[in-house]
Parts: structure tokens; C-alpha cells; sequence
């Protein structure tokens, strides 16, 4: 860039100077030729005055001028001429000055010679006597002038060329420096000509485009490596779980295909493997309902009665809440109870919660069950129990998939680590928040607030 602008710069003071030697050449030369024919015109008229007044023969007074004088009559023959001998011209009544002069009393003309480069200035008056005196001179044309003047035009114009050459570098340095020193990383910060602010403009507004373009790649990039990272240690847990029981049902099976198995075991062992079967059938159920939840399939929303789900599920898990001496205390405290949501993952939700707060909950326990409506209009369905607790360190990691806080209580219960996890992407789905209220061995509290 610095190259081409130093190149313009150049090129354009050279041909300025060029400009201005013919220019400076023109105006000289017509000076120059403007002060020829005064001349001429102030010897033609003292000539005249010479003539008239003090009688002086035109010969004798040819003898002390610089200009070629010729005297013609009024028929165009010529009398006399200072250069050339008179018999030897031929008659000049055609012209142009002579013919002028004689019809109007004085005239000019202009001949060329193009081989000889020269311009001659006619000056012709009449007199008295009714003949026709004429001056003449001869100078170079316009462009001998300038062939003449070359040779010291060309000292100067290479003098101001390398003059122009340095200028040129100076300038195209001064014009690049700014440009040089341009922040591309805050473009709209640089003190910079007025031209250049609306590409500097559009460079910040590029360069914040390509930022959070960036920083959303890496976020999705994230959460990629996130979620390969989740589908990898999900499919170890996975095997893992299904293992477990898989082998204590396959172990009791083979007692019982070796005779292994006392009649009176029998009963125990037979309650065994339909635990384990039942505990399998539930993880599995359990896998396949993560699954749909992590396929991000549209769903549409409906409106739900919260209350009635609630009261449905509490009915259903009465069963398992009176085998382990649970108590389930339900209470309303909201006016309205109806949500916009997914149905089927908002009974999830619900069903999970309470089946947890037994699960987890002390024998003779209770559970603690609230509706309400908050200020922003939102509805919290709050669940509570007397049950383990959650250690405060462990609050977060809770939701994570086959995470257990106390592994043998689980598998004594039958959970199997995944009911948070659904809680918590069923809640995302349905654009509800959870939060985890614990203290280890005094219980936990669960709200989902839903929008």
C-alpha cells in the first residue's frame, strides 16, 4: 500500500511540474511576442514620425534599425528593402498586410515556416506619400522555444524529481503510519481519519460477531464433550447396574439347577430373585425414561391440575409408604394449582419426588407434601421428609445419573440412582427450576417451581 501511494504521489507532482513548464512556457512566449509587436508598432509609428516631419529618406533610416524595413507602392511593387534586393521581389500587392493597410491604414500578420521553426511579425502602415512602409522580424515558434529551454528544464526537473521522490516517501510514510497503528482488536478506540471510521466501525462490529459466533462454538463444543463424556461413564453405569442383578438372579438360579436349595429356602431365594427381577425391570424403565427426556423431541404443553397428580401418585405409593410405617401429610395452600407443562414428565416429576421421600425416609417417618403460589406468579410443589439427608457437599452431585448417597440403602430399597436425574430434565423440559434443601440425618426438601 505504502508502495502505491508513494508511486500516486509521485507521479502526481511530476506531472504537476511538467504541466507547469509548459504552462510557465505558453505564457512566456506569448509575453514574449506581445512585446515584439509593441515594438514593432512604436518603430513603424517613429518611422512615420521620422518620414513625415523631418523628410528622412526610408533607406537612411533602415540603416540604423534592428528590423527588416521594406517600402511598397500603392500597386504592390517594391521600392526598397533593407535584406533584399527590391528587383528581386516580386510584387506584394496581395498581401495580407499590405492589402490591409492600404484599404484601413496599418495592419499585422503572422507567417510560419515550419522547416525552419520560425514565426514572422508583419507591420504595415500607410504614408503620406501613399506608399506602404512594412517592419518584420523573425522569432522562434512556441515549441523551438520550448526545444530551446530543455536542456535547462532538464537540470531543474530532475532537481524537483528527486526533491518529489523524497516528498513522496515522507508523505506516503505519514499517510500509512496511523493505518499501522490501528488496534484491530478494538478498532473504534483508534484516532484515525474520518474515511477510515465506518470500516473500523464495521471490523469491531465483525470482530464481536466472530467473538460470540466463538464463544458459542465453544459452548456447544462444551457441552458436546460434556454430553459424550456423560454418555460414556452413563453406558459404564449402565452395564454396571444391570449386572448386579442379573448376576444374583442368574446365582440363585443355578442353586436351584444344582439342587442347591433346601425346600424350606426355597420361598426366601424365590423372594430374592422377583426382587432382583423387579429391581432390574425398574432400572431398565428407568434408563428408557432418561432416554425419551435426552432425545429432545418436540412436545406440547397442556394444562395441568398439579393438585389431582399429586393426589393421584400419593394414592398409588400408599402401598409402599404403609410397609415401611410412612406417614404422607398433604397440603394446598395455592388457589391456583394448574400449570402449563408435558404431562407425562410432570408425573415424573411428582411420582419420583414422593417415591424418593419413602424410599429414603426412616422407619415411622413422614413426608410432607405443599402447593403454593408465589408473588411472580409461579406455583412450588414442595416435598419433605424425616428421612438419610443429603451430606451438604453432595448437593449438587444428587442429580447426576446412578449417583447414591448411600448405595446399600439404595439397593435396599430398590432405587436405582436415576430418579433425580429424570426430576431434573423432566423440570427443564417443562421450563420448571429445582432446588435441594438437606442436612444429613435430619431429611431433605425438594421444590419444583413451575411457570
Amino acid at each position: 500500500m505504502t508502495k502505491k501511494i508513494f508511486l500516486s504521489i509521485f507521479l502526481v507532482s511530476t506531472s504537476l511540474l511538467l504541466l507547469s513548464f509548459f504552462a510557465f512556457s505558453v505564457i512566456l512566449y506569448k509575453d514574449f511576442l506581445q512585446n515584439e509587436k509593441d515594438f514593432l508598432w512604436a518603430e513603424i509609428n517613429f518611422i512615420k514620425e521620422l518620414v513625415t516631419t523631418e523628410n528622412i529618406a526610408i533607406s537612411k533610416i533602415a540603416k540604423n534599425s534592428s528590423y527588416r524595413i521594406t517600402l511598397i507602392s500603392n500597386e504592390g511593387e517594391v521600392l526598397f528593402d533593407s535584406k533584399v534586393n527590391p528587383q528581386e521581389m516580386e510584387n506584394h500587392i496581395n498581401r495580407e498586410e499590405i492589402k490591409k493597410a492600404i484599404e484601413i491604414g496599418s495592419s499585422e500578420s503572422f507567417r510560419y515556416s515550419d522547416t525552419l521553426m520560425e514565426k514572422t511579425i508583419y507591420i504595415a502602415s500607410m504614408l503620406p506619400n501613399q506608399t506602404v512602409v512594412r517592419l518584420s522580424t523573425s522569432i522562434h515558434t512556441i515549441w523551438a522555444m520550448i526545444f530551446e529551454l530543455i536542456p535547462s528544464f532538464s537540470i531543474l526537473f530532475l532537481i524537483f524529481t528527486i526533491f518529489c521522490s523524497l516528498l513522496s516517501k515522507y508523505l506516503s510514510k505519514q499517510i500509512i503510519s496511523p493505518i499501522n497503528k490501528i488496534n484491530l482488536d478494538n478498532p473504534i478506540e483508534n484516532q484515525i481519519y474520518d474515511e477510515v471510521s465506518p470500516l473500523l466501525t464495521r471490523i469491531h462490529k465483525q470482530n464481536k460477531k466472530i467473538q460470540q459466533q466463538m464463544s458459542e462454538l465453544k459452548i456447544q463444543l462444551d457441552k458436546k464433550i460434556n454430553a459424550e463424556k456423560l454418555r460414556i461413564e452413563f453406558s459404564a453405569n449402565v452395564s454396571h447396574e444391570l449386572k448386579t442383578p442379573l448376576q444374583s438372579i442368574i446365582g440363585y438360579a443355578e442353586l436351584f439347577e444344582n439342587n442347591l436349595v433346601k425346600p424350606e429356602d426355597a420361598p426366601k431365594f424365590i423372594r430374592n430373585i422377583k426382587k432382583e427381577s423387579q429391581r432390574l425391570v425398574d432400572l431398565i424403565n428407568d434408563i428408557i425414561h432418561l432416554s425419551e427426556l435426552d432425545e429432545n423431541k418436540e412436545v406440547s404443553f397442556e394444562n395441568i391440575n398439579l393438585e389431582e397428580i399429586i393426589s393421584d401418585t400419593i394414592s398409588l405409593l400408599a402401598t409402599s409408604a404403609a410397609k415401611r410405617k410412612i406417614t404422607i401429610h398433604f397440603e394446598n395452600h395455592a388457589s391456583k394449582t394448574w400449570v402449563k407443562g408435558v404431562p407425562s414428565y410432570v408425573q415424573e416429576i411428582v411420582y419420583n419426588l414422593i417415591d424418593n421421600a419413602i424410599r429414603y425416609n426412616k422407619e415411622n417417618g413422614s413426608v410432607y407434601i405443599d402447593l403454593k403460589n408465589l408473588q411472580n406468579g409461579n406455583l412450588d410443589f414442595t416435598v419433605e421428609d424425616t428421612g438419610i439427608g443429603i451430606p451438604k457437599e453432595e448437593h449438587q452431585r444428587v442429580f447426576e445419573r446412578f449417583y447414591r448417597v448411600d448405595k446399600s440403602h439404595s439397593r435396599e430399597t430398590g432405587g436405582t440412582g436415576l430418579g433425580l436425574a429424570i426430576v431434573k430434565h423432566a423440570a427443564q423440559i417443562n421450563k420448571a427450576t429445582v432446588s435441594l434443601e438437606s442436612e444429613l440425618d435430619i431429611g431433605t426438601k425438594i421444590t419444583v417451581s413451575f411457570v
